[in-house]
């Protein structure tokens, strides 16, 4: 068997900019957390350029960026987009599960002959999650888990053998 992993880093933005308007591509946005003491959640290119990051508090950013758009976290939003691109990914593959907060893995050992072989199938997926509006990070394994450490570690290199996992995910 041969795993992927696809994980959205940028979720609770992509959730809130695959509906917004061109020109607001071009003003600071973040996705805040909500509550008494609100904290940046996600912040696009522009936001990051001023200075803003995630973790900070939001009246933080705002005295960055005075001009910053500003939206509470949508966690049920996240939920159906998550749903939505499993199902997306049974395009690829028959089984396809989503593993919360922000991933999906897919078993796609299977469907290797029938898409051109691996790396052609890897840039289908990361391209039709880009064509639907998110960013994403592939990792590819034996294992759902080896896959979901790969994609988080930022490890694009996929790992075919099971033999190669001990030294893959050490580090990791």
């Amino acid at each position: 068997m041969l795993w992927t992993c696809l994980i959205f880093p940028s979720l609770p933005l992509d959730v809130f900019a695959r509906a917004a308007a061109p020109a607001d591509a071009t003003r600071p946005f973040v996705v805040g957390s909500g509550g008494h003491y609100p904290r940046v959640v996600a912040a696009n290119a522009v936001a990051r350029d001023a200075g803003i990051r995630a973790g900070q508090l939001v009246s933080g950013a705002l005295a960055l960026a005075p001009e910053l758009l500003l939206r509470d976290r949508d966690g049920d939003g996240e939920a159906r987009a998550l749903a939505q691109l499993a199902t997306w990914a049974l395009t690829f593959t028959p089984m396809a599960c989503i593993a919360p907060p922000d991933a999906l893995v897919a078993e796609i050992g299977g469907s290797l002959r029938l898409f051109g072989g691996l790396p052609r199938l890897a840039a289908r997926l990361t391209e039709g999650t880009h064509a639907l509006g998110y960013a994403t990070r592939v990792g590819i394994a034996p294992t759902p888990l080896a896959a979901l450490l790969c994609a988080r570690a930022g490890r694009t290199q996929p790992v075919t053998g099971a033999r190669q996992l001990p030294g893959v995910l050490a580090p990791i």
